[in-house]
């Protein structure tokens, strides 16, 4: 039986862009909704560390990488790296209007010094179960035509543009991990 790989023809595009740093923040954003808004504040605080977190995962088996894996690998860095620079100024705003982050990211950074000495593959392995999870929720945002009815359009843009690009790169975690485990059997992978 053959692994699927990511489509050939697939091209993940860095799209450099900035969402919301002179418009005034309101503090339920997400349609007037507390707990839309708290749920996807939440989210975003995970951002800028598990961001880094995965280009560390997928970066550390990109040596000997296929052009093809090691282009995807370039491009996936640069989104990661520019949704981690989008959801630290949106995070910013959001503790400007009296969220306190400081729990939130003190759980993040705590969890992160817990897997720090863990082995590169199983990093790699939660990095692709994580991308293809995004991916997923991802895609039910963009599906739902009504989703973000009512949201303010700076952050719905952000969340768009998010979610675009996570569907684009899902695959290159897998394809890494492909590569980085191209000389296990099938029962070890």
């Amino acid at each position: 039986m053959a692994i699927a790989k990511t489509p050939q023809d697939l091209k993940i595009t860095p799209r450099d862009r900035r969402f919301g740093r002179d418009e005034k923040q309101e503090r339920w954003w997400f349609a007037g909704d507390p707990f839309s808004t708290a749920f996807l504040n939440a989210l975003s605080v995970t951002f800028p560390r598990g961001e880094a977190f995965f280009i560390d995962s997928v970066k550390a088996f990109r040596d000997g990488a296929s052009p093809k894996l090691e282009r995807e690998i370039r491009a996936f860095t640069m989104q990661e790296v520019m949704h981690s620079r989008e959801h630290v100024a949106f995070n910013r705003k959001i503790a400007d209007t009296g969220y306190n982050l400081a729990p939130l990211e003190a759980a993040v950074e705590e969890a992160m010094q817990r897997i720090k000495d863990r082995p590169a593959i199983v990093n790699l392995a939660v990095t692709m179960a994580l991308e293809h999870y995004t991916a997923l929720m991802a895609r039910i945002m963009m599906r739902n035509p009504g989703w973000w009815q009512g949201v303010e359009k700076h952050w719905a843009d952000l969340w768009r543009w998010h979610s675009i690009e996570e569907i684009e790169h899902k695959g290159v975690a897998y394809d890494t991990w492909l590569h980085a485990t191209r000389d296990w059997s099938r029962w070890q992978r």
